[in-house]
């Protein structure tokens, strides 16, 4: 195409040579013409065609008388010389435009589809291009007035709010924006990623929003920039959380590393030994006290190896690590090593699906526990059994002591039934029952569990009986009656209170009822207040005329009453009645409420 329109420009330029009267260079320069359009249109190759197509045709159809000679060499050759310049400069014109227009191209694709703000200012600050992106440029970056059409003042970003933008604003302080620009545009400076923060503008534009500036100068005779703004306001504000999120990580790792250092100090701490096996039963992790117990560290090895190097007694079936693994935890069991004794707890770990991942087994060497146990039976039942003679021992003292004073008794008896005189008689029969209460209280020490101490109440019964059968003459004209609470007395307190029970009572049933006169004694023994006891003995006789404070006038009871008071550390008082009334009262000591009887 190129070369045939180069043929076809050459024929019309060779018939468009005018003959001229003089000789002159112009029919030859008549062609260049022809030749500059043939290679504006068809580029190198249809100048090409076209230049030696007219130099051709020069040569071959001159127009005399002006092809001849020197002129005619230096038209051919300026002919073809002109014609070869220009076609290789349109050539070169073409492929420049070819490439500029590639490139304004891609530089429209890029132009149009940046994802930023794209704005081109002048010196005035008025917006002479700008992408379909930045048509709400003004409303994100300065005032709503203030618009960025091509042609208008860019609106100032800073907070003054004035009519003419940037224009007016350049001395602002408070627009970064502005100085930037004006920075640019007046100094040739580049200014890359420079974050600017604007304050809500508009009500689309509620918040606070983060741009990423950058501001380059365009090289032209008029001033100009270049202005790329990105909202990296999202990602700013991903980051200030990411930032937050990483503190509370932080402190969230500071927390468990805190738990993890008071979890490794208790671990470490602990008397007892503790290991963790993992699924397969090797030993992961272990403490101190585990690797003393054993004497190894037994990381690393599993439990069957282990269990074989302790000698554990039932091998590898008594394991209990091996049990928790399949999930079945035991607690206190107590396994023989050789010579040592073990107490083993052991449970499985679990994760968060409740897969067992481990297990942990808490051991405790009990060795000399148990060998403190076992002498510690050795040295009770050597204990019992000393315990045992011994309560042999008392219950045969007792015994030897009641029959001695039953010997004694029958002695008193025997001199009685030997007929003494009225007043010795009386003297031995009040010794003999002296004796007799004396005698009943080993017996029931000998006869009971308990060889420290006797039911009072109990004994005051059986003694009242005894008094009783002494008194035959008496027992149907006089009663007597008991309230005895259950307490116990020790034998240091018992003996003194029954003494001075029986004299009392003797007493009583002796004066109390002269002439064959009817009456009741009656006979109280209580805890009036903790730690202190009250012995009483009443009845409604004729009353005595004198009392146990009456000095040199007592009788020998009243004497003996007065000397076991103060053995017992108590008291003796005589209270208003219309009998006669007394009243023991005595600290407990050792003495304490009786068990029930079964």
């Amino acid at each position: 195409m190129a070369a045939a329109l180069g043929l076809f420009l050459a024929l019309v330029a060779q018939f468009a040579r005018i003959p001229l009267d003089c000789p002159t260079l112009f029919p030859y320069i008549i062609y260049l013409p022809f030749i500059m359009v043939s290679a504006s249109i068809g580029g190198l190759a249809g100048g090409v065609m076209s230049t030696f197509a007219c130099t051709l045709g020069a040569l071959l159809v001159p127009a005399p008388p002006y092809f001849g000679g020197r002129l005619a060499a230096a038209g051919l050759v300026s002919l073809l010389v002109g014609g070869t310049v220009t076609s290789i400069l349109f050539e070169r014109l073409k492929r420049a435009h070819r490439q500029l227009t590639k490139l304004k191209s891609e530089l429209s694709a890029i132009y149009e589809n940046a994802p930023v703000h794209l704005l081109v200012v002048d010196s005035e600050f008025r917006v002479q291009k700008r992408d379909d992106l930045s048509a709400g440029f003004s409303k994100n970056f300065g005032v709503s007035t203030a618009a960025t059409a091509p042609g208008e003042v860019l609106g100032c970003c800073g907070g003054d709010i004035r009519p003419a933008g940037m224009a007016a604003g350049l001395s602002s302080a408070n627009c970064l924006l502005c100085r930037v620009i004006h920075d640019t545009l007046t100094k040739g400076s580049r200014h890359n990623s420079i974050e600017v923060w604007l304050p809500p503008s508009t009500k689309d534009h509620n918040q606070s929003r983060c741009f990423l500036v950058s501001c380059s100068p365009i090289p032209l005779a008029e001033p100009k920039a270049v202005v790329w703004a990105q909202d990296i306001t999202g990602r700013k504000r991903a980051e200030e959380r990411a930032r937050e999120s990483g503190m509370e990580l932080d402190a969230a790792l500071a927390e468990v590393e805190a738990d993890h250092s008071l979890l490794n100090a208790v671990f470490a701490a602990q008397p007892d030994g503790i290991f963790v096996c993992s699924t397969a039963g090797k030993v992961i992790l272990t403490n101190p006290a585990t690797i003393a117990f054993f004497g190894f560290n037994p990381t690393g090895m599993h439990v069957s190896q282990m269990m074989e190097h302790l000698h554990i007694c039932g091998g590898i079936e008594a394991s209990l690590t091996l049990k928790a693994l399949v999930g079945q935890a035991v607690v206190n069991v107590e396994q023989t090593a050789g010579d040592r004794v073990f107490e083993t707890s052991s449970a499985p770990i679990r994760d968060r699906g409740n897969s067992i991942i481990g297990a942990v087994t808490v051991t405790r060497d009990i060795t000399v526990h148990r060998r403190i146990e076992e002498a510690l039976r050795s040295t009770i039942r050597r204990l019992e059994s000393a315990l045992a003679e011994k309560t042999v021992l008392l219950q045969e003292v007792h015994h030897r002591v009641k029959n001695n004073l039953a010997v004694v008794s029958s002695l008193l008896g025997m001199r009685i039934d030997l007929g003494e005189p009225g007043d010795v008689r009386d003297a031995l029969e009040e010794s003999r029952q002296r004796i007799r209460s004396i005698a009943l209280i080993h017996d029931q020490l000998y006869g009971g569990e308990i060889l420290d101490r006797i039911n009072f109440a109990e004994y005051a019964r059986q003694l009242l009986l005894e008094v009783s059968a002494v008194a035959v003459g008496n027992a149907a004209r006089i009663t007597i009656q008991n309230d005895l609470d259950p307490i116990e007395l020790g034998v240091d307190r018992a003996v003194p209170c029954a003494l001075i029970l029986n004299e009392l009572v003797l007493n009583a049933l002796k004066h109390a009822f002269p002439a064959d006169r009817h009456g009741e004694i009656r006979i109280g023994f209580r805890e009036t207040e903790p730690g202190f006891f009250e012995l009483s003995v009443e009845d409604d006789g004729i009353g005595c005329r004198s009392t146990p404070s009456c000095d040199g006038h007592e009788s020998l009871g009243l004497r003996i009453v007065q000397i076991l008071t103060k053995q017992l550390g108590g008291s003796l008082r005589q209270e208003p009645s219309n009998g006669t009334h007394l009243v023991l009262r005595f600290p407990a000591d050792s003495s304490r409420p009786a068990s029930s009887p079964a």
